[in-house]
């Protein structure tokens, strides 16, 4: 909190060599401090102190009076003449005190002359007119305020004159700066309530002011920076609040409190009605000739009234402290009285200290005989534990046996699982041998359909020689008959003939040895489509597996919050716990290692997680008893796969042995909190020497096409053709020559933490991926078995097309030789009946040909009916395969329900023996905490007997009830005395103690109170007699500051301040040619002298006052062209030699050409507000 500014700015001279003013009195040498211990003792009086500065008091409402006239002539009635020729008595003897018989107020003409010489040395020491660094109002900005709906002005930090015609909302500015700062609304003199402020049918209404807040002495420079923004908003309904902002717009508070706090500190006292000028009040002051009204204002504006109302209150306190000095005086006598009685009673009670000591001994044995009993049930409690303990043990050695035999019946259910497993898996390529066979036997069915049509086309062949052969011998018998009777007409036309019959026996020969010629390379393809097909059903299971394991590790990452611990086997949990609130640690291990590790790129997770392996799911020790103690613990939880590796804390430094900075390694690609788990894997994984490279083109050019990288042992990439694989590549041992090999993934969820969504993100792209290539090879082994299909029936065709072409081949030979015989049947020369005999022949060996084919084709019938049979008995044994396959999972499924349910047995019998355990803990629990509360109550039991003494021995055979009924013995004997006495022996000695205690308590308070007053009653007179100092030095600063003023115009005069009459009045003699006058009173003067006085009045008041915020509302409305010139020249002067002030100025009329403009004046003028607009000059 940044120190209080001083209250008197103005007096600064008089305060450096006199030391007045009211910041110096808050100030003095401890004083204060005595007054907040006096304070504390009478907290009523404080909130008394509270009450009076937060709002005025019951006297200073009496005194305080409102002028509110419409004229002038108004105010110069309420004058009473001749009250400047009664003293004014007295009210309270504290103004008596105060006022001293006025005594320094008695050199006026040295006070004046003092005051004449720091005026005219006052433009030496504080230079020229600038503008304040702080303390000052920036800009004022109304909403719905009064008759403006939107008005900002921005005031310049000297002077600023605010003119425009009436109903512009002149007044409204002042109006807004005394409501903005705190002030009250009757201060204002322009309504009751702040709601009357609100414009028109407006609901709300908002005030902004922004103080200027630099220089060194800013208030909170660092919470509020170089301007701090006061807004006051309120509303019809009632609503009322301020907000604080410091220069760039962000709350600071909302309390009325910290606002007052802050214009506190600059002083800007908005609420005094001298310092800010309502158009009432100045109206009012400037035309008034009332001196009473005067002189209230006056010692209102310079604060005299104020600080009066404090030392009174300082008074006050002092003379209740005096009235409560007598009681308290009184008070202490009587203690002294009972002090003495209750030593007298003490004295008589010492008397029996023989039967106190027997009693005091008895009493020591018998606490102590209290706390042996209590220490023999302790140590029954301890055997009742060790007893618990070894039932503990035994049942845990029970557990151990049912988790044991557990585990072989598990071992088994895997081992069943495993079977059951691989038979399902195996069934696949059952069924696709299956489709196989079927399509082979039905290609042999349809070849048995051909063989069957081919036997009926031979048949029919035979049977066409037979009737050729009837046909031949029946032309011989024609022959001979048509030997006699030659005919040449047809010869000509049966050659052509002959010609296109032998050209289409050579077409369908050559057709038929190339329809043969491709039999062989259908079979070479149907037998690779087949091997093909095969193939493609096992790639499709394998990948089928990889979309399966991908699913589940999305579903593991996307369950929420357990997906941390998702890649770990679900007792995982339980082992933490049981690591944690183990206590027989040297070392807590460190693990799960993947626990420690977070993955920055979670592109390399599979293959990380592969390549560090089961070292993910183990823990790391310091020393081999953690190992044993950790190893004991996940044999009882059936955790085997879960390395237990003893390290060191020995630093690791691999600086110097890492790659170059443009690879990414393992190790810079995991974030290790654990320095155990980072140098394990140094040493084990070597992690700071295997980089990782995404393409593996990029990974081959890097390790072996410029030589072995430096500090460089392996690299691992990602496989481009199978999403989440990876490949090793390394160097031969020995050698640089290169290796290679796959890196599978683990198809479990991840062990190392690594960002949820971006590992979310790469399983779902993995996933999909995955389903398109299974996709892809479903289509594809589809494909290959459509393409199987088509080899079977490509060679069933050409089967097919192989006899027809055969047939075709035999026809067209068949007509070659039917025309050949036409044409040896009509050439007679040459023996045509020779020829038909031949042919004879050879139709009967055609004849025999086909007979022969004819027993072929029956031959290659049952032959092909063999094979399909065959083939038909291959397709049954697949399916009985098949269906004894299907058996065998059936009774391997029922094995493993069988072996689950004996597990489930097995577990059950595991659980109870494990809650057994638990149970038999509770009962050592149980009895821990009996043996404990048994404990604690023998402690208590020490304890409360040390108290009594230090441990002593116990006489033999005495127990507390005996040694108890002696020490009643005694202690009623001591009863009878203490009756007599009027109370025990420790209430007659506690009470000689307290009777003690309380007089010198008493009596200390009253020393301290009798000192407390003393320097209050010295800091009373010292404050009064400042208070003198003060107005005597602000009344002969006033006069001269009169006095300098009038002699601008020429004018000379001089200020009467009556302070023991209570009045102030001015006498002004404007003609200063008349050097005798001794000036007249005002009003005797014209109105524009008057208001011309006044105004120098108010400024010479001003000048006193000292704040840094000056408002005068009107101040020339009543004044002549001339007066108003001469008036506002003067408000500039004074207002430039009061350095670092802020005047700001109202009046409806135009500022007169004569006036002396300069930089430092700002002319606002207002226009109507209708017409929202805004011009500064």
């Amino acid at each position: 909190m940044a120190s209080t500014k001083r209250t008197r700015p103005a007096l600064e001279e008089e305060e450096d060599e006199e030391g007045e003013g009211r910041g110096e009195e808050e100030e003095q040498d401890g004083e204060e401090d005595l007054l907040v211990e006096s304070r504390a003792a009478n907290p009523q009086r404080d909130s008394r102190k509270k009450a009076r500065l937060s709002q005025p008091s019951q006297r200073s409402k009496t005194k305080h009076i409102t002028y509110r006239s419409s004229s002038p002539s108004e105010t110069e009635d309420a004058y009473i003449p001749g009250a400047n020729e009664k003293d004014v008595p007295a009210s309270t003897q504290h103004e008596i005190e105060r006022d001293g018989n006025f005594s320094h107020l008695e050199h006026e003409e040295l006070d004046d002359a003092r005051a004449t010489q720091k005026l005219l040395a006052r433009s030496e020491l504080i230079g020229e007119n600038h503008a304040a660094e702080n303390g000052i109002i920036e800009s004022v900005t109304m909403i719905n305020f009064m008759c403006h709906e939107k008005l900002h002005v921005t005031l310049g930090p000297l002077i600023n004159f605010i003119i425009g015609e009436n109903g512009s909302g002149k007044s409204a500015i002042l109006t807004a700066i005394t409501l903005c700062l705190g002030g009250k609304a009757s201060t204002t003199n322009r309504g009751g309530s702040l709601k009357s402020f609100i414009k028109g049918d407006e609901e709300h209404a908002s005030l902004v002011i922004r103080l200027k807040n630099k220089g060194e002495d800013a208030y909170q420079p660092d919470t509020y920076g170089d301007v701090i923004i006061v807004e006051r908003h309120f509303s019809r309904s009632g609503t009322s609040g301020f907000k604080l902002k410091n220069e760039g717009g962000r709350m600071v508070s909302t309390k009325k409190a910290d606002v007052e706090e802050v214009i506190e500190y600059f002083q800007m006292q908005v609420d005094n009605p001298m310092n800010v000028m309502s158009q009432d009040n100045a109206r009012q002051f400037i035309h008034s000739t009332n001196p009473c009204v005067k002189y209230k204002n006056f010692v209102k504006g310079v604060q005299l009234e104020q600080l009066d109302n404090d030392y009174q209150l300082l008074g006050d306190t002092a003379n209740a402290m005096e009235a409560k000095l007598d009681i308290t005086s009184n008070n202490v006598k009587v203690l002294k009285t009972a002090m003495i009685a209750a030593a007298e009673k003490a004295r008589v009670v010492k008397q029996h200290d023989g039967l106190r000591l027997a009693a005091d001994q008895y009493g020591r044995q018998m606490a102590w005989a209290q706390v042996e009993e209590e220490e023999q049930r302790l140590l029954d409690r301890e055997k009742l534990v060790a007893e618990a303990q070894a039932e503990i043990e035994r049942k845990e050695r029970d557990a151990e046996v049912k988790g044991q035999e557990y585990q072989q019946i598990h071992e088994h259910f895997k081992c069943a699982e495993e079977a059951l497993n691989e038979l399902t898996e195996t069934l696949g390529p059952l069924k696709e041998e299956e489709l196989v066979t079927k399509a082979n036997f039905d290609a042999a069915t349809q070849e048995l359909q051909n063989s069957h049509l081919e036997h009926r086309q031979i048949r029919e062949y035979l049977n066409a020689a037979k009737g050729k052969a009837k046909a031949v011998q029946k032309d011989i018998d024609t022959e001979l008959q048509r030997i006699e009777n030659s005919n040449g007409g047809v010869h000509a036309q049966r050659l052509t003939e002959l010609a296109v019959a032998q050209q289409k026996v050579t077409e369908a020969k050559a057709s038929l040895v190339e329809s043969e010629g491709q039999s062989p390379q259908l079979e070479e393809q149907h037998q690779a489509a087949t091997e093909e097909y095969k193939r493609s059903i096992a790639q499709v299971e394998t990948r089928r597996k990889e979309v399966h394991a991908c699913e589940a590790q999305l579903q593991a990452l996307s369950r929420g919050t357990d997906r941390v611990m998702a890649g770990f086997d679900p007792k995982m949990p339980r082992l933490l716990t049981m690591i944690r609130e183990d206590t027989g640690f040297r070392e807590k291990p460190v693990g799960p290692v993947g626990l420690h590790i977070r993955l920055l790129k979670p592109v390399w997770s599979t293959i990380l997680e592969r390549s560090i392996g089961s070292l993910l799911n183990g823990f790391i020790v310091t020393s081999k008893a953690d190992q044993q103690r950790l190893s004991g613990l996940l044999r009882r939880l059936d955790l085997n796969f879960c390395p237990v590796v003893i390290g060191n804390h020995h630093p690791l430094d691999t600086t110097g042995h890492e790659p170059d900075e443009q690879y990414d390694t393992v190790l810079r690609v995991l974030e290790i909190d654990s320095d155990l788990v980072r140098r394990q894997l140094i040493i084990s994984q070597g992690i700071e020497q295997t980089i990782l490279v995404e393409k593996r083109k990029d990974a081959v050019r890097i390790l072996y096409d410029n030589g072995r990288p430096r500090n460089v042992k392996q690299c691992f990439c990602l496989n481009d053709g199978r999403r989440g694989w990876g490949i090793r590549l390394s160097y031969m041992a020995g050698s640089n020559e290169g290796s290679s090999g796959p890196i599978q993934p683990t198809g479990r969820s991840p062990r190392m933490k690594t960002d949820s969504d971006s590992q979310v993100a790469f399983h779902t792209e993995t996933l999909a991926q995955l389903r398109l290539d299974q996709n892809q090879l479903e289509t594809r082994r589809h494909n290959l078995l459509q393409a199987v299909q088509r080899c079977s029936q490509a060679i069933i065709r050409q089967k097919r097309t192989d006899g027809e072409l055969q047939m075709q081949f035999q026809r067209a030979e068949d007509q070659v030789d039917r025309i050949q015989e036409e044409l040896d049947r009509d050439n007679v020369e040459d023996g045509r009946l020779d020829a038909l005999r031949e042919y004879l022949m050879e139709v009967s060996e055609e004849l025999r040909v086909h007979e022969g084919s004819y027993g072929e084709a029956v031959l290659a019938k049952e032959k092909q009916n063999v094979m399909s049979s065959g083939l038909k008995k291959v397709h049954d044994a697949v399916k009985e395969r098949i269906a004894d396959h299907e058996a065998r999972i059936k009774k391997a499924e029922h094995k493993v329900r069988r072996i689950q349910q004996a597990r489930q047995i097995a577990l059950q019998e595991k659980n109870i023996a494990l809650d057994t355990i638990q149970d038999a803990r509770k009962v050592k629990e149980a009895a821990e905490q009996k043996r404990e509360k048994q404990a604690a109550r023998v402690a208590d039991f020490i304890e409360q007997a040390t108290k009594v003494c230090q441990r002593v021995s116990v006489e033999a055979g005495m127990t507390a009830a005996s040694l108890d009924a002696r020490l009643t013995k005694i202690r009623d004997t001591l009863k009878t005395y203490n009756r007599r006495l009027g109370g025990t022996d420790d209430e007659i000695l506690e009470n000689e103690e307290k009777t003690k205690i309380a007089y010198r308590t008493a009596e200390k308070q009253l020393e301290g109170l009798m000192a407390l007053f003393t320097v209050l009653r010295k800091t009373y007179r010292n404050r009064l007699m400042r208070w003198r100092k003060f107005q005597r030095y602000i009344s002969a600063r006033s006069r001269i500051q009169f006095t300098y003023l009038l002699s601008e115009r020429g004018f000379r005069g001089r200020l009467i301040l009556d302070h023991k009459h209570r009045l102030l009045d001015l006498k002004v003699e404007p003609d200063e040619t008349t050097r005798s006058s001794r000036g007249r009173q005002t009003k005797t003067l014209s109105g524009g002298e008057k208001s011309f006085s006044n105004v120098c009045m108010l400024l010479a008041l001003w000048e006193a006052m000292g704040a840094p915020l000056r408002c005068l509302d009107e101040f020339d409305v009543y004044m002549d062209s001339v007066n108003r010139d001469i008036s506002t020249n003067m408000i500039i002067g004074a207002a430039r030699r009061s350095v670092g002030r802020q005047y700001i100025l109202i009046t409806p009329l135009a500022i007169g050409g004569n006036a002396q403009y300069d930089r430092d004046v700002k002319l606002i003028r207002l226009t109507d507000p209708r017409q929202k607009t805004l011009a500064d000059q």
